[in-house]
């Protein structure tokens, strides 16, 4: 028995080259002659060129095919000096003319190898910064078929600087204490006390964030000050208020500004577990606000996440859940040209819903929604991917936990019961479609290659380019 494992070696240069021509039929050696003029001379030619119409007019220099073998046809075996210096010339011609791809090709070829040089060091970072170009150009023009709703207030009402005036007094812990410092017993205490008595008042609350806005927007409200809404939200949902879904949808009809002004880029997270708990039957009442004209995206996507919740909670209402997103599809793509309707963030969104219901039935409806371009692949994939996805087995990790009591609103520890991801987040953040582009892949190795030394210019120019780069938005499965 071998006491000892076997230890790993680096491959030789002689292994490594042995290897590559195995994969190109390329012979390539360090033990012939010094590298040969002509290669030299071409390659600083191409690599003086720095404009793509005049290096058009070299571009036979390197050859047919851009093949070493095609300009120096005697030739059985190549000095991998003249292989580099070509092989850096001629994707340097690449770069130029716009062939990204192949460029990357070449030059990944000779990192294999262990050939890399400072030159071409200089040309990835060239092509990375293409890419991510090219990239953002694409993000630019998918712009044009995006379509997404700010929304704008709808609800009328008569602005005010007054305070509602409240039957439960000590209701107005709302207004001056955050839910971070909130003694959550002293609200069980509130609602264990009154019970539904407490609704009027929290309604006339909620409605309060609605009538003073503008008094509050002008205001500069201490972060304590402003958890008011969320805390009625949370109080509404612990004493089941139903009936006091219409008073909170109209708060979520207010638009973007409006909702962004009270929980910022967070309504989904923080809003979801209130409105499940007020709403989760009322579905058809949720499907007439999704079917509204200009409603916020977030909202919208937030309903939407709802809904789609119901059927992993109780699943015997599957169907009903089905039956929901075919009739909002079908009333989009009825309603194609009404920009007011169609968002396509929130159509995305919810056909990544309906994939995780690996509802397979609405298939044909996803299929439309992709020729017309309502759903974005950067975020989510493509159609195959969604074919593929929507056939799997629902992962434990599809369940959002919910809170069981009124503490565990104000604590969030209800979230710790959420399944892990099957895919650890490494894996996740590796398949993310995002990264499926080779603009991204290029972002995240120059960010990876350890060892390399950055031309500060170069990063710059880099960094102003990637700084638009879109956040990757949900977690994958």
């Amino acid at each position: 028995m071998n006491e000892f494992p076997n230890e790993q070696t680096t491959p030789t240069a002689n292994q490594r080259y042995e290897a590559y021509f195995q994969k190109t039929g390329i012979r390539l050696t360090s033990l012939a002659d010094e590298p040969s003029n002509f290669v030299a001379n071409i390659a600083k030619k191409i690599l003086s060129i720095y404009d793509k119409k005049e290096i058009v007019k070299y571009g036979h220099l390197l050859g047919e095919y851009r093949d070493i073998r095609t300009i120096l046809p005697e030739r059985i075996q190549f000095h991998i000096g003249e292989f580099v210096a070509y092989q850096n010339a001629a994707a340097h011609y690449e770069l130029l003319v716009g062939e990204l791809d192949t460029a990357s090709i070449r030059l990944k070829s000779l990192t294999e190898l262990g050939e890399a040089n400072k030159l071409t060091q200089s040309l990835v970072h060239e092509i990375s910064l293409a890419r991510i170009e090219s990239f953002q150009k694409n993000l630019e023009e998918q712009q044009i078929v995006t379509k997404q709703v700010k929304g704008s207030p709808k609800v009328e009402y008569t602005s005010t600087t007054e305070a509602p005036k409240l039957k439960h007094s000590e209701l107005q812990f709302v207004y001056t204490t955050s839910i971070e410092n909130t003694d959550f017993r002293e609200a069980e205490g509130l609602v264990k006390k009154y019970g539904t008595f407490l609704i009027p008042d929290l309604e006339a609350i909620l409605a309060d964030s609605m009538y003073r806005y503008e008094h509050f927007k002008n205001t500069d409200l201490p972060a304590e000050n402003r958890s008011f809404p969320l805390h009625t939200l949370f109080l509404l949902a612990a004493l089941e208020a139903k009936d006091s879904l219409p008073k909170v949808l109209d708060f979520l009809r207010m638009g973007e500004e409006f909702t962004q002004f009270w929980f910022g880029t967070d309504v989904d997270y923080l809003l979801f577990a209130p409105l499940y708990s007020l709403a989760n039957h009322q579905l058809s009442t949720l499907k007439d606000f999704a079917e509204e004209e200009d409603i916020y995206t977030w909202n919208k996507v937030l309903v939407s996440d709802v809904v789609s919740q119901v059927a992993h909670h109780q699943p015997k209402r599957r169907k009903e859940v089905i039956e929901w997103y075919k009739e909002v599809f079908t009333r989009f793509i009825k309603n194609a040209q009404n920009e007011k309707l169609v968002d396509t963030v929130f159509i995305t969104s919810a056909a990544k819903a309906v994939t995780k219901l690996r509802a397979i039935v609405l298939l044909p409806l996803i299929e439309v929604l992709y020729k017309r371009q309502w759903i974005d692949p950067n975020i989510y994939g493509d159609l195959k991917k969604h074919k593929t996805d929507i056939q799997k087995p629902i992962s434990a990790s599809t369940l959002e936990p919910l809170p069981s009591n009124l503490q565990e609103f104000y604590t969030e520890e209800y979230r710790n019961r959420k399944a892990e991801p099957e895919l650890g987040l490494e894996e996740m953040v590796k398949n993310h479609p995002l990264l499926d582009s080779p603009e991204a892949q290029a972002f995240m190795e120059m960010y990876t290659n350890e060892g390399e030394e950055f031309d500060l210019e170069k990063e710059e120019a880099l960094l102003k380019r990637i700084k638009h780069l879109p956040p990757t938005s949900q977690e994958e499965e």
